[in-house]
């Protein structure tokens, strides 16, 4: 299994200023498909299109800089990249599937992916495309996915958990990444 596990990435010089080119580089650069970024004031949720083209669930992201940014997830089949505060600075890593079997030599299981549940369901059908918005009434709170929904149904994210194996045969998770954001239909 050949995984390039929290290699650091650089960011350049120009990541504290516009950072929302540097990102459109890094996903083109990367072949990654979505953003999923953490603020202080809320999330963004964005979607790197086959024409190279980044929509994004929010207008104005990053548009006054990197103030507000504490985390962002770039993710797709092969690879995710994690850039997060570190003070006034950002550092990054990537992990990246290079080589990845089912099974070792030994014949145990080398990762395993799980789909979690984002909070909410879709309620009506969204007309902006990509997007559909979550709902989750008993919280109060909404937010719009780069997936497109039907009412009733639920988005969910596909976290890949790498294993490893001590001398003794006992299994940890070593670290885990995101691979997808999909569509989990609901009650009709």
């Amino acid at each position: 299994m050949t995984i390039e596990f929290n290699k650091p990435f650089q960011l350049s010089a120009n990541f504290q200023k516009k950072p929302i080119d540097e990102i459109h580089t890094i996903m083109k650069t990367n072949s990654l498909t979505y953003l999923y970024a953490i603020e202080d004031d809320g999330i963004t949720w964005g979607k790197f299109d086959n024409n190279k083209k980044l929509t994004l669930s929010k207008d104005g992201f990053l548009a006054d800089g990197s103030e507000k940014l504490q985390q962002v997830y770039l993710f797709g089949q092969f690879q995710q990249i994690l850039l997060w505060r570190n003070g006034q600075q950002f550092s990054a890593n990537s992990i990246t599937d290079v080589e990845l079997p089912d099974k070792d030599s030994d014949g145990l299981e080398t990762y395993r992916e799980e789909k979690y549940f984002l909070w909410g369901s879709a309620k009506e059908v969204d007309t902006t495309e990509p997007f559909s918005r979550l709902v989750e009434e008993d919280r109060g709170f909404q937010f719009a996915v780069p997936i497109k929904l039907e009412p009733g149904d639920q988005a969910a994210l596909t976290v890949r958990h790498y294993f490893d194996y001590d001398n003794d045969g006992q299994c940890t998770i070593a670290f885990s990444r995101l691979v997808d954001l999909v569509k989990m239909e609901g009650n009709k």
